[in-house]
């Protein structure tokens, strides 16, 4: 029913003409050079709009002599007066009449042709053979609400309805209407620390300081009664600090006036009726959120605030019910909730037709409690986020006096029923920070005089007083004390943006420049990027940190390993992930639609829940392949020939529970023996989990341990001045027979004529017998000193023969 319960947006709308009956803006100004003065000195102004240019060759008509069109039965020729001249114009609608106020088109007008969605510019034309000279609009071809099906505007019955003077034929349309504003978008992420600056008069004491002009006071003319009628209020203070209340009678819910609704309108807000436009308002006018209950259906004239109790039940405004927890906070009417504390109000009191009494309140919030409400049930309203930056809790008061006099103004009749209750826990101490001149001039780098950084001070609202040669006592005012303004620091950043961060001369620091250390890991991870982006022909990929408990139990992950996160941005992002892998086998079932082969990566952070406050956080690059373990592990052992590092493959007694138990191994490094890789075949269960019908090969590189052991040196060795021979070997093992086991044995039968040994084939065929296996080697021969015949080759390979077949090995091809 208010502003509190809208939507909320990314930017906030800021009325200049709203800012002006606040402080001057000098007209020398345009919208660009007020936008960027806005943005260097408080907040950050995304973009600006100009009503006017809407309404631009537009004016205010009176038709004074009307007849038919000659040759069109529908049409007729009115003269109208345009503001000293009278002109000819054609026009069709049904209600046009003499002596009607219509808007006028003139040639170079643009308008919405019909209100049919065809822009188009106006030009001096004939109609049916008959001369027009512009268009008499309907509301919505020219931007306005819009007029019954061929009806045209009638500008004279709205202003006798809003109790308004006529303006004269001719005054520009926008001027009659009131629609010449300037409306400036300002980020919302630029006042997150500004509590203050959520109200037009905020904004206006910032531009008053920096455009050197005179704040007018904020001081509603109202006083309320000290007898009669008033709202019983219990309010805890651990949920607030200060909760303001009265009644008011005699109200008649009906359409706000138009400079009212004109207002809201410029800034994006949608009327709705005369009290909720009220609460509206002074929300955007102050940055305060209010609520309006109707007191009959409330039943009581008590306001009670309290925890919601578990799982209790309520339905807001949006007529969405929700089930609460015991940290939501409940405005009640001593039983039952009628609102969200601070985010949503309820639909069982929410102002109707017939409301005819309300209790009106405005309240300041426990921040934290609101931001955790508001993240919970995912209500974003602006109220919430309002709350939520601390709001300064004088602020109540002088909303309350503003609603009233508002509604006193626009609602004829209604009248304060008694004096206001003022429910005021904890009120915000003064603080005095000192501040010393010099640090000013040294921190900003820029000379400053004394007088001048109290008048900077001064005019945003701060007290300064001196304190001795050079120093300066600073209080700060209570709408900049909730978490803004507390140090030296901060007073300096004020005095810094006031003067001019566009003034200060950049200078290079006195210390001595050094060049920073390299990025070690940095560097590795460019590296690694490199390796298997460039030269193993890998994509990579990219996820969030967090996957969820489907996820979890498709990989048949253990749940309590992992981090929940308490407000998840959705369902499926609940858990900080502990694997790189199952949001990389997502990306494979994807990717299978499309393409039968491929092979991608990530690099990325994983948090195991440990006994410590924080996750235990290591970096990992996980990588998959379309095939078999053995491609796995050769593009493994290929990374990690390149990175470089020499590592053996062992056997794995710790198995992660996604990897296929008898096709996996791990990698350790030559140097410490550390575990720094596993490489498996994906589970045959856990690619069905996934809907992956191919095999998929997988390896994980414990990063965090590869950049603290660092790349093995490498040894220069110059390219050999003699050809080699290459020989293949092919021996029949058990099928638990390690690779290096073989070539440990081949090597061993000559140590120096044997240069490299690479197994270049894997057989495995029920051929070979039950538990066989057949691995082939390629070994190369090579001298240092001479080229070697096939007499040596034949003696070499005739040694190797003899080591295998003594181990009881068999050579295949014999």
């Amino acid at each position: 029913m208010i502003l509190a319960f809208a939507g909320m947006t990314s930017t906030m709308e800021i009325s200049l003409n709203w800012i002006k009956e606040f402080t001057e803006i000098p007209a020398k100004y345009s919208a660009k050079e007020l936008s960027h003065l806005l943005t260097i000195r408080t907040c950050e102004v995304e973009g600006y709009k100009d009503e006017r240019q809407k309404f631009a060759c537009m004016v205010v008509g009176k038709v004074l002599k009307m007849r038919p069109h000659p040759n069109a039965d529908k049409l007729k020729l009115a003269d109208t007066d345009i503001g000293g001249k009278i002109v000819q114009i054609v026009c069709g609608g049904k209600n046009l009449v003499e002596g009607m106020i219509v808007p006028i088109a003139l040639p170079g007008a643009v308008v919405n042709w019909h209100g049919a969605g065809e822009v188009m510019e106006l030009k001096e034309t004939k109609i049916r053979g008959e001369h027009s000279f512009g268009m008499i609009c309907a509301g919505e071809e020219i931007g306005l609400p819009p007029s019954p099906p061929e009806f045209i505007t009638d500008l004279g019955e709205m202003w006798a309805k809003s109790g308004e003077k006529p303006a004269k034929p001719g005054t520009p349309l926008a001027d009659a209407l009131g629609l010449g504003d300037t409306i400036l978008e300002v980020d919302n992420k630029s006042l997150t620390h500004r509590p203050d600056l959520w109200g037009h008069y905020g904004m206006a004491r910032e531009f008053a300081a920096f455009l050197g002009q005179k704040l007018k006071p904020f001081a509603p003319k109202v006083k309320f009664p000290m007898e009669g009628e008033r709202v019983k209020v219990v309010m805890p203070k651990e949920i607030g600090d200060r909760f303001v209340a009265v009644i008011i009678k005699g109200v008649k819910i009906e359409e706000s006036p138009a400079w009212l609704k004109r207002k809201l309108s410029a800034v994006g807000m949608r009327p709705v009726n005369n009290i909720v436009d009220v609460t509206n308002y002074v929300m955007l006018e102050t940055g305060q959120p209010m609520h309006a209950f109707d007191r009959k259906v409330l039943g009581t004239d008590t306001l009670a605030v309290r925890f919601a109790k578990k799982d209790e039940v309520m339905e807001a405004i949006d007529h969405k019910k929700r089930v609460l927890s015991e940290q939501d906070a409940l405005v009640t009417n001593g039983k039952d909730a009628m609102a969200i504390a601070g985010v949503m109000g309820g639909a069982n009191s929410e102002i109707s037709a017939a409301t005819t009494e309300i209790i009106l309140e405005a309240a300041c919030w426990n921040h934290i409690l609101i931001r955790k409400t508001s993240q919970k049930h995912g209500l974003r309203t602006d109220a919430a986020q309002r709350f939520e930056k601390s709001l300064d809790p004088e602020l109540s008061i002088l909303a309350l006096e503003r609603a009233c006099e508002l509604i006193l103004k626009i609602c004829k009749g209604a009248q304060i029923a008694g004096p206001a209750t003022d429910v005021y826990n904890k009120k915000t101490a003064g603080i005095a920070v000192s501040l010393d001149v010099k640090t000013v001039t040294g921190k900003i780098g820029a000379e400053i005089s004394e007088k001048e950084i109290a008048e900077h001070l001064k005019s945003l609202g701060f007290g300064v007083t001196k304190a001795g040669k050079g120093k300066l006592e600073v209080s700060i005012p209570s709408w900049r004390a909730t978490k803004d303004v507390n140090i030296e620091d901060d007073l300096v950043e004020e005095v810094a943006r006031m003067y001019g961060y566009e003034k200060i001369a950049p200078t290079l620091p006195l210390l001595p420049i050094k060049l920073p250390l390299a990025n070690r890991e940095r560097q590795l991870k460019n590296m690694a990027r490199s390796i298997l982006s460039n030269s193993l022909g890998f994509d990579e990929v990219s996820f969030y940190s967090f996957y969820g408990m489907p996820e979890i139990k498709k990989c048949m992950l253990p749940a309590n390993a992992h981090v929940t996160i308490q407000n998840p941005l959705t369902d499926d992002q609940t858990h900080m992930r502990i694997s790189l892998l199952p949001n990389i086998l997502k990306a494979v079932e994807k990717n299978l639609n499309v393409r039968d082969n491929f092979k991608i990566y990530e690099i990325g952070r994983t948090y195991i829940k440990g006994p410590e406050f924080f996750p235990r956080e290591e970096k990992f690059i996980c990588g998959v392949v379309i095939g078999s373990f053995y491609d796995g592990l050769g593009a493994l052992q290929a990374f990690l020939k390149a990175f470089p590092i020499n590592a053996r493959v062992e056997t794995t007694a710790t198995l992660p529970p996604y990897a296929h138990p008898a096709k996996c191994a791990s990698l350790k490094a030559n140097r410490g023996g550390i575990e720094i890789a596993t490489v498996y075949e994906v589970h045959p269960q856990i690619l069905k989990n996934f809907g992956i019908k191919a095999n998929v090969a997988a390896f994980e590189i414990n990063f965090t341990r590869l950049a603290e052991l660092g790349q093995d040196e490498k040894n220069y060795i110059p390219i050999p001045r003699f050809p080699g021979i290459e020989i293949d070997v092919s021996v029949l093992v058990n099928a638990k027979t390690k690779v290096r086991e073989i070539q440990e044995l081949i090597r061993r039968s000559d140590q120096n004529l044997i240069a490299n040994i690479s197994l270049i084939d894997i057989f495995e065929d029920k051929s070979l017998g039950e538990g066989k296996k057949s691995f082939t080697f390629r070994v190369l021969l090579q001298s240092p000193d001479r080229t070697l015949t096939d007499e040596e080759m034949k003696k070499v390979q005739e040694r190797i023969f003899k080591t295998l077949r003594n181990e009881e090995f068999v050579i295949r091809g014999l």
